[in-house]
């Protein structure tokens, strides 16, 4: 692998400010493979939905523990690369959060830490290290996950990004006995699946003209370790292509305080992000 083709992926995907999808790509540069061909998956679909004119009852979506450790597997898929590896994430409600991506023979390729005014990913092969003020300038226009960092952490945490009282209902799917709720702005539609106890299956972003922009798609759940979580995440970006694909295989509750930090050795050089 060349440390150059890695440096100059993470050059181009740090801006996305987006922890863990920051470090797992950073990552993806170390090999190459065959085109990205995702199957079509009706989570992907951009067809429009009917909005019944009746009100609906909206599920209690249920709450994921306060702080938690993940730790799993990735695959990372685009038309220029592939990539496989492990990781490690801490997740504190939607504060803060740490995660780590392990290489071949569980060598750390990368680090990252996001708190609420600040994201460090420490490129660990090419020591170098990538730093943000946040909220970052112009963050939206920069990401192919077009989503901010606490709508993220929901999102991993397998909760909805905006409060219940924000969707409204859409529709019942009635082969699957699932609710569909939406959330409408100038810039997004927002699309949430929940089955009937409140679990959150899906969620899509779309633009105002029905394209679709993102996909989270979860696996089905099961206890770990006292805390409910999916045994697989699917996140997708159609129009760039690009797919995440996080399987957990350890899951556990966690008192860490917070907000997660690390010290970066003297020998690293530092990169503002802008």
């Amino acid at each position: 692998m060349a440390q150059n083709q890695l440096q100059t992926t993470l050059t181009n995907i740090v801006a996305w400010c987006l922890v863990p999808l920051v470090v797992s790509v950073g990552i993806g540069a170390c090999r190459t493979a065959a085109p990205y061909t995702s199957t079509p998956r009706a989570s992907d679909s951009t067809e429009a939905i009917a909005i019944p004119a009746q009100s609906q009852t909206i599920p209690t979506v249920k709450p994921f523990c306060s702080q938690c450790v993940v730790q799993g597997s990735l695959d990372v898929r685009s038309p220029s690369l592939a990539a496989s590896g492990s990781y490690t994430i801490r997740i504190a409600a939607r504060d803060s959060l740490e995660g780590t991506i392990y290489g071949p023979l569980g060598i750390v390729a990368a680090r990252a830490y996001c708190t609420r005014d600040e994201l460090v990913v420490l490129d660990a092969l090419a020591m170098e290290a990538y730093t943000a003020q946040l909220p970052l300038r112009d963050a939206a226009r920069r990401l192919p996950f077009p989503i901010e960092r606490e709508d993220l952490f929901a999102l991993l945490r397998c909760e909805l990004p905006l409060p219940d009282s924000s969707y409204r209902f859409l529709a019942v799917r009635a082969e699957k006995g699932t609710t569909l709720l939406a959330h409408r702005d100038s810039s997004y539609v927002d699309i949430a699946e929940l089955d009937a106890d409140g679990t959150l299956l899906g969620y899509q972003r779309k633009s105002p003209d029905n394209k679709l922009l993102l996909a989270v798609e979860y696996g089905a759940y099961r206890q770990w370790d006292g805390v409910r979580y999916p045994e697989r995440i699917r996140i997708a970006a159609p129009a760039e292509q690009l797919e995440l694909v996080l399987e957990p295989t350890a899951v556990k509750q966690s008192a860490d305080r917070t907000p997660f930090r690390f010290h970066l050795p003297r020998t690293v050089r530092r990169i503002s992000i802008e």
